[in-house]
């Protein structure tokens, strides 16, 4: 072998190396985001106040700008007493799949913009004061939207504020009576990525 092809070998597994951190640093990553959430129709402002909670997701890019996340989210909403009576919490858990668009929105890319949609399969319960469970309604599919802005902080991390919409329709049994309880609403939402 003369020196001429084993320069060009030694260049090209040199660019190779140096390519697939760079690449393999940005290809997935784990988010933890909380939230505040408002109702977004007046028969659910009758049925919970404010709320709050948290994710944990990963994301995995499939090509430059899409990619897939999966996570586990907790919500916790006070109930009024239309539902179980006074001193009531409802809590919505479960799982949120999707996919993932993002795209650069500054010149060096340190700003990124993301959408969001999916399907959640989520449960509720109703808990009482002293945390005892009332109710389970067992899982079921909803639907998730969202859009927000990832911030640079630095090599890896991400600040990522953003807001979502999310639906979820379940049925809860309280004193032998069936009553519907359609969860929709909007959570506003601050997190941290870490890219790998």
């Amino acid at each position: 072998m003369n020196s001429k092809k084993i320069g060009i070998a030694v260049l090209t597994l040199a660019l190779l190396t140096q390519a697939v951190p760079a690449c393999a640093q940005d290809r997935w990553g784990v988010e933890f985001r909380a939230h505040g959430a408002v109702a977004t129709q007046d028969e659910l402002q009758d049925d919970a106040q404010g709320g709050y909670g948290f994710e944990a997701s990963l994301f995995v890019r499939l090509y430059q700008h899409l990619g897939v996340y999966a996570g586990w989210d907790w919500s916790q909403f006070t109930t009024l007493q239309t539902i179980a009576g006074p001193d009531v919490d409802m809590e919505e858990t479960g799982y949120a799949v999707g996919l993932r668009f993002e795209h650069p929105v500054s010149p060096d890319g340190g700003t990124t913009l993301w959408l969001r949609g999916g399907a959640t399969l989520n449960h509720l319960e109703l808990e009482d004061h002293a945390g005892n469970v009332i109710d389970d309604t067992g899982h079921g599919f909803g639907w998730e939207a969202g859009a927000g802005v990832a911030l640079r902080l630095g090599a890896n991390w991400d600040l990522t504020p953003g807001i979502r919409y999310r639906s979820l329709s379940r049925d809860v049994e309280v004193d032998g009576l069936t009553v519907p309880v359609p969860l929709q609403y909007v959570a506003f939402e601050m997190g941290f990525r870490r890219g790998f």
